[in-house]
């Protein structure tokens, strides 16, 4: 999960509490298992102690919340390339051309294709926003139904994850950025 990049120090401050707090638990949990709960009580008060320094020097935790996002964007992009490999690789698999048949299934009658109905202005969002709504799945297990071509919805899953792992950093221009020649 991408953090905001330009956090306020209460941002910083609850970055750092939250993170804290969950790592000296887990790392707490992991000694009381591995030694003894003596050693889990000290890594707790060393704990408190980190989060102490952390409330006291907030360049700390500004660099914690910077390491935190270049994490989760490296994360991020190598969690994508796996995703759409795999995706890739359900596509070839369930792909009767594979199987070397010459058309996946006889032709139907009709065509799939669909005119699109035009909509107001009002119902689109940003032009730069996310278009992905809960809606555009319904239309496309609809779709794969329809069409028969159920195998479709394996790839589902994975469009899902692409977009739960899409980073906003496109490396497109900001909107209204005004350009004199």
């Amino acid at each position: 999960m991408r953090l905001p990049p330009n956090p306020t120090l209460a941002w910083l401050l609850s970055f750092w509490c939250t993170a804290n707090v969950v790592l000296a638990l887990l790392v707490a949990f992991l000694a009381a298992l591995i030694w003894s709960p003596a050693a889990s009580a000290s890594l707790l008060i060393a704990a408190g102690l980190v989060g102490a320094f952390g409330l006291l020097r907030p360049e700390a935790a500004a660099m914690a919340y910077r390491g935190w996002n270049g994490l989760a964007t490296k994360y991020s992009t190598l969690a994508r390339a796996c995703i759409v490999r795999v995706s890739f690789l359900v596509l070839t698999s369930a792909s009767p051309m594979r199987r070397g048949a010459r058309w996946p299934r006889p032709m139907p009658a009709r065509s799939s294709w669909e005119a699109k109905r035009s909509s107001g202005i009002d119902t689109y969002e940003r032009a730069n926003g996310n278009p992905a709504t809960p809606a555009w799945i319904a239309r496309y297990v609809s779709w794969s139904r329809r069409s028969d071509n159920l195998w479709s919805l394996c790839l589902l899953p994975f469009v899902i994850l692409l977009l739960a792992l899409e980073t906003k950093d496109d490396g497109s221009l900001p909107e209204r950025l005004y350009t004199l020649y």
